[in-house]
């Protein structure tokens, strides 16, 4: 799913704003334990919906095998589904590999020098003014302003 940001602009003088825009680059340093505690956080909040989304899935026709390779969340909730791990495995797999894709994530985002990394993002005023509910964004958003687009990596 695109960003809703961009879907909104996508084709309009808007767009044009954007693209003429000097990008900032702004992420947000969180804490290996900080992070892991959002990420139980998250899963936490999602695991009722996986589990009855695989089952719909199931219901509606969907193999095994194709859930398996839908990804991540999809993989070891139809494991638990069909017996084959415990609930409490299935969580803790998630928890894991979550964990090690956030981590690739960091990486990733470390290798690019134009981004500024911040340690505190309510200190900062475009906080209030753009998002107010920032731990609901995608790892990647653009707030777009008429001359600059800001681009969180929050991870």
């Amino acid at each position: 799913a695109q960003d809703s940001t961009l879907s909104k602009t996508a084709g309009s003088s808007e767009e044009s704003k954007i693209n003429m825009a000097t990008p900032i680059w702004l992420g947000i340093k969180r804490s290996p334990e900080d992070l892991k505690k959002r990420i139980h956080k998250r899963l936490a909040a999602r695991l009722p919906g996986i589990i009855r989304e695989v089952k719909k899935l199931r219901d509606d026709g969907v193999s095994w095998k194709r859930l398996f390779e839908l990804g991540l969340e999809y993989r070891y909730a139809s494991l638990y589904l069909r017996g084959l791990i415990s609930k409490e495995k299935m969580v803790a797999k998630i928890l894991s590999e979550s964990w090690h894709y956030a981590k690739r994530q960091m990486t990733w985002f470390k290798k690019n020098k134009k981004i500024r990394w911040i340690n505190n993002p309510k200190k900062i005023n475009i906080y209030d003014k753009f998002h107010p509910e920032f731990d609901v964004l995608t790892p990647y958003t653009i707030f777009p302003s008429k001359k600059q687009a800001f681009i969180w990596v929050n991870i």
